[in-house]
């Protein structure tokens, strides 16, 4: 688990915990993972953690890093979760008391994005950047 290893990074020593179970050769499961988790994470007065795009994940993935996100917001992590709206929902019934923002692209913006990318790749055809153009206005800049 990245989380852990990143906590674990932080220390001046490894915990014994930690050093018996590498010496045992045996993969943790995810509760072993997360008793880990959350011994390691008492150990600091508080934690920040950034999830972005869990829409992009696949379904199995996506309960996964749900549970991770409950169990974190169980031991008092800070979390930031990005993800499109269609997740919107189901994170505010996992997270508790979570606030949300939604942010969304002007057109203008992604339209200049376009055009500079286009730019920058030496684009000279001017049909292909108005269809770039032309689907980023049809699909409302996703």
């Amino acid at each position: 688990m990245y989380l852990l290893k990143q906590l674990i990074f932080r220390f001046d020593e490894i915990p014994d915990e930690i050093k018996s179970l590498y010496s045992s050769g045996a993969e943790p499961d995810i509760t072993t993972c997360n008793q880990l988790l959350t011994s390691c994470a008492k150990k600091f007065k508080s934690i920040y953690v950034i999830f972005d795009a869990i829409d992009e994940c696949s379904q199995v993935s996506q309960n996964e890093v749900f549970e991770l996100l409950e169990h974190l917001q169980s031991i008092r992590c800070h979390l930031l979760v990005s993800s499109r709206l269609h997740l919107q929902e189901q994170l505010r019934t996992i997270l508790a008391d979570c606030q949300t923002l939604e942010i969304s692209a002007k057109e203008s913006d992604l339209s200049n994005y376009i055009v500079t990318k286009l730019r920058q790749k030496g684009n000279k055809n001017e049909e292909l950047a108005t269809q770039c153009l032309q689907l980023a206005r049809d699909n409302n800049g996703m």
